[in-house]
C-alpha cells in the first residue's frame, strides 16, 4: 500500500541520517564484528552463523564497514514494517494497523540499527514468525508446524536466545487449535508439534553444520556455553532463583510503568457475548501468543541476568536486559488495537483484577522502587529514554495508570486514548531523548580515537595487540576500531604503570589509553594527549600495502601506484622505500607479493651496496637476511622488465606494473656468530627463489 511505502522510505532516510557519524561501540559489537568479518565460522565463539554470513559482506566496504552495517540494519528493521502491519490486521483496521506498525519501529528500539549487533535482523525474523504463527492454516497442521520450526531454527542461527522461544511457540500451537475450535484439536496439535520439532532440529543442526562444520552442532557455542549454570551446585540453583526473582521485580515494574493497559488487556478474555466470534477468536490468539512469548522470554532474561551477575564489572542484578524481549513489545500494541474495532467492551471486574496487579507495579515504579535498577541505552532503550528525566517518567507512568482505569470501564475508549494519544507521546519523548544520548557520540572519545589511530598506523596487521585502559567497557570500543582479531585487553587503574606481567609474551603492539607508564619492554612509537602506541618484542617495522602511508615507518616512497584492497602495484622500473629511521645492522626482510602475470623474471632487492635477486612467479613470502653499517635507510626494488597494459595492448592502463606488494616486514636480529673460515671464504648466495 502506498502509505506504507512512503512510511518505509521516510523511516529509512531518518535512521540513516540519525546513525551517520556516530562513534559508538559496546563490548558485544566487537564480538559480532570480529566473528562476522575477521574469523572463519568454524572458530567463532557465538553460534550466530546466519547473521555472520549475512554481515561478512560488509568487508567490501573496507574501513567503512560500520556504515554498511548500519545500512543493512536499517533495511532489516524497516522490512519488519509489513509483518507488524499484517499481524495487526488480523484484529484491527488498515489505518490502525499501519499506525501500530509505524509506532512500533519509530520508538527507541530503532537505536539498535546504529550498532554492529543482530538485533534488527532478529526483530525482522521474529515478526515473520509471529505472522506465520497467527496466519497458519489449521487444515495442514504438520506443514504449519514445520514452517514455524524452520523459521525458529534460523532465528537461533541469528541469536542463540531463540531457543527460549521454542516452549512459547509449542505452547501456542497446542492452545491455538483449542481456541479455533478445530474439529480434532488434539490430533492436529500433535501433528503440528511434531512438524515443528522435526524442522527445528533438522534446520538448526543441518544448516549449522553446513555453515560451521562440527562447531555448528553446538547449541549455544563456546561463549554462551561457558555461562550456562551448573546442575551440580544445588546452592547455586537456589541463589539463581532468588536473584532471578529480584530481577523479575525490576522487569515487572518497568513493563507496568510503560505498558500497564496492554498488559492488563493480555490477561482479559472477554465473554463470548461481546463482539463477533471471528474477531474474538483472532484477539484470543494474539493474547495467547503474547502471553506465552513474554512468559518464556522474561524467565530466560531474569535467569540469565542472575547467572551472569558479578561475572564482571558490568553485570549485576540491577541491570535490565530488556533487549532480550523488547522486539516482541509491539505485540502489546496489537492486543490494544484489537479492542478498538469491536463493539463496546466493559472489562469490569474481570479486567480489574489484572489491571489492579499491574497498577500496583506501576505505582511502585513511580514511587521510586525502580530507581535501584539500571536501564541502559543498549539494554533497555525504551525505559532509558524516559528515565533520563525522572519527572517525565513518573508523569507518563501515572498517565498510563489513569488510561488503564479508563479501560476498565470502557475498553474502546481506554484503548483509543492509549494508542492514539499516550503511546505516541511516549514514543516521541523516549525516542527524542534516546536519540540525544546516541548523538553524544558524534565526537570520538580517547578510546575510539586510539583505536582509529592505531588502525591507521599499524594498517591491517594481525600481530597480537594489547589494549590497556582503566575502563573495561570502553577498551572494547578501542578494539572495535582497531579491528585486529588478535587484539586483547586488560584493565589497569588510572595512573598505574603497565606491569610486564600483564603483557602477554606474544603481544607485538601495546595501545595504552589514559595516564599509564609503559613497561620496560615497550618502545614508544607515537604519543598523543590521551593515548600511547608502543612496540613490543623484537624491533619490527611492518608495511601493509593496502594502506597508502605508514607514519613513523616510511618517510617517503617512489614507484608505487595507489593502494587497492589486496595491496599495491609497483609503477615503473624502480621502487624505493625510504625508512624514517636507519635500518638495523642485522635484519631479516620478509616480503609477501607476486609479479604481474606471475612472470618468473628476476627482481633486484638492494640495501646499500648489497643486491639480491628474487623471483615471485606466484603469490608467496620470501625471507632475506641483510647486514648493514647501521646508516642505511632505503630498500630498493629493481624491475627492469615492468611493462604497462597499454604497451601490451591489453587495456589503456598506462601504469608500468611489475610487483604486486602485499606486505613487507623488517625484523632486527642478533648478529650471526663468526663462521668458520672455510665457510666464510665461500661466496654468498645471490638468488632466492623460495621462502
Amino acid at each position: 500500500m502506498p502509505l506504507m511505502l512512503v512510511a518505509a522510505v521516510l523511516l529509512c532516510a531518518y535512521l540513516l541520517l540519525r546513525n551517520a557519524g556516530l562513534y559508538l561501540s559496546v563490548p558485544d559489537e566487537w564480538v559480532y564484528s570480529k566473528s562476522a568479518r575477521l574469523l572463519a565460522l568454524d572458530v567463532v565463539g557465538v553460534p550466530s552463523y546466519l547473521y555472520f554470513l549475512a554481515f561478512k559482506g560488509t568487508n567490501v566496504c573496507g574501513t567503512g564497514f560500520l556504515d554498511c552495517t548500519r545500512m543493512l540494519n536499517v533495511v532489516f528493521l524497516v522490512s519488519a514494517l509489513p509483518f507488524v502491519y499484517l499481524v495487526c490486521r488480523r484484529v484491527a483496521s488498515k489505518p490502525v494497523s499501519l499506525l501500530v506498525a509505524i509506532l512500533a519501529l519509530l520508538g527507541p528500539i530503532n537505536t539498535y540499527t546504529a550498532y554492529f549487533m543482530p538485533e534488527s535482523m532478529y526483530l525482522l525474523m521474529f515478526w515473520v514468525l509471529a505472522w506465520l504463527a497467527l496466519k497458519g492454516s489449521g487444515s495442514r497442521p504438520f506443514l504449519y508446524g514445520m514452517t514455524l520450526g524452520a523459521v525458529l531454527a534460523m532465528m537461533g542461527l541469528v541469536k542463540a536466545h531463540a531457543i527460549f522461544l521454542l516452549p512459547a511457540v509449542m505452547a501456542f500451537v497446542a492452545g491455538r487449535f483449542a481456541v479455533l475450535r478445530h474439529a480434532r484439536p488434539a490430533t492436529s496439535a500433535l501433528m503440528a508439534l511434531a512438524g515443528l520439532v522435526i524442522a527445528a532440529l533438522v534446520v538448526r543442526f543441518g544448516l549449522g553444520y553446513l555453515l560451521a562444520g562440527p562447531s555448528g552442532l553446538s547449541l549455544f557455542g563456546q561463549v554462551y556455553g561457558s555461562v550456562t549454570p551448573s546442575s551440580q551446585d544445588e546452592g547455586r540453583a537456589l541463589r539463581l532463583v532468588i536473584q532471578g526473582l529480584l530481577s523479575l521485580k525490576g522487569h515487572a515494574m518497568a513493563l507496568a510503568a510503560l505498558y500497564a493497559l496492554p498488559l492488563a488487556a493480555v490477561f482479559y478474555f472477554p465473554p463470548r457475548s461481546e463482539g463477533s466470534a471471528a474477531i474474538r477468536a483472532e484477539c484470543d490468539q494474539v493474547r495467547l501468543f503474547t502471553f506465552f512469548v513474554f512468559a518464556c522470554l522474561l524467565a530466560m532474561t531474569t535467569l540469565f541476568t542472575a547467572n551472569v551477575a558479578g561475572s564482571n564489572a558490568m553485570e549485576s542484578i540491577a541491570r535490565l536486559h530488556m533487549r532480550y524481549y523488547n522486539f516482541a513489545i509491539p505485540l502489546l500494541l496489537v492486543v490494544v488495537a484489537g479492542q478498538i474495532s469491536p463493539s463496546t467492551i466493559r472489562p469490569g471486574i474481570r479486567g480489574a483484577l489484572p489491571a489492579a496487579a499491574f497498577g500496583v507495579l506501576a505505582i511502585l515504579a513511580i514511587t521510586g522502587l525502580l530507581d535501584g535498577f539500571v536501564p541502559g541505552i543498549v539494554d533497555s532503550p525504551e525505559l532509558r529514554g524516559l528515565t533520563i528525566s525522572p519527572v517525565v517518567f513518573r508523569v507518563m507512568a501515572a498517565l498510563g495508570v489513569v488510561t488503564m482505569v479508563t479501560w476498565i470501564f470502557n475498553a474502546k475508549v481506554g484503548s483509543r486514548v492509549f494508542l492514539f494519544a499516550l503511546f505516541p507521546l511516549v514514543v516521541a519523548i523516549s525516542g527524542w531523548r534516546a536519540n540525544g544520548e546516541l548523538r553524544q557520540a558524534m565526537v570520538a572519545d580517547s578510546y575510539a580515537s586510539a583505536g582509529i589511530f592505531a588502525r591507521q598506523y599499524i594498517g591491517r596487521s594481525v600481530e597480537p595487540t594489547l589494549v590497556v585502559g582503566a575502563d573495561h567497557s570502553a577498551s572494547y570500543r578501542a578494539m572495535f576500531y582497531l579491528d585486529n582479531p588478535n587484539a586483547t585487553n586488560v584493565v589497569i587503574p588510572e595512573g598505574e604503570i603497565v606491569p610486564d606481567a600483564k603483557v602477554p609474551g606474544t603481544a607485538r603492539w601495546l595501545l595504552v589509553i589514559g595516564e599509564h607508564a609503559l613497561p620496560a619492554s615497550a618502545r614508544e612509537q607515537a604519543q598523543f594527549g590521551g593515548f600511547t602506541l608502543a612496540r613490543l618484542g623484537p624491533e619490527v617495522q611492518s608495511i601493509d600495502f593496502t594502506a597508502g602511508s605508514w607514519p613513523g615507518v616510511i618517510s617517503s616512497k617512489q614507484g608505487l601506484s595507489s593502494p587497492e584492497p589486496w595491496g599495491t602495484w609497483s609503477d615503473g622500473t624502480r621502487v624505493v622505500l625510504q625508512f624514517s629511521n636507519p635500518l638495523p645492522r642485522e635484519f631479516t626482510l620478509l616480503l609477501k607479493g607476486h609479479t604481474i602475470g606471475d612472470t618468473n623474471e628476476p627482481i633486484g632487492v638492494v640495501v646499500g651496496t648489497d643486491r639480491r635477486e628474487i623471483r615471485l612467479p606466484q603469490p608467496q613470502e620470501l625471507s632475506l637476511d641483510y647486514s648493514t653499517d647501521g646508516n642505511q635507510r632505503a630498500i630498493a626494488f629493481e624491475i627492469p622488465w615492468a611493462k604497462s597494459m597499454k604497451e601490451l595492448r591489453i587495456s589503456e592502463d598506462p601504469r608500468r606494473l611489475g610487483i604486486g606488494f602485499v606486505s613487507l616486514q623488517v625484523t632486527s636480529r642478533a648478529p650471526a656468530s663468526p663462521a668458520p673460515k672455510a665457510l666464510a671464504d665461500q661466496p654468498a648466495e645471490t638468488e632466492v627463489t623460495s621462502p
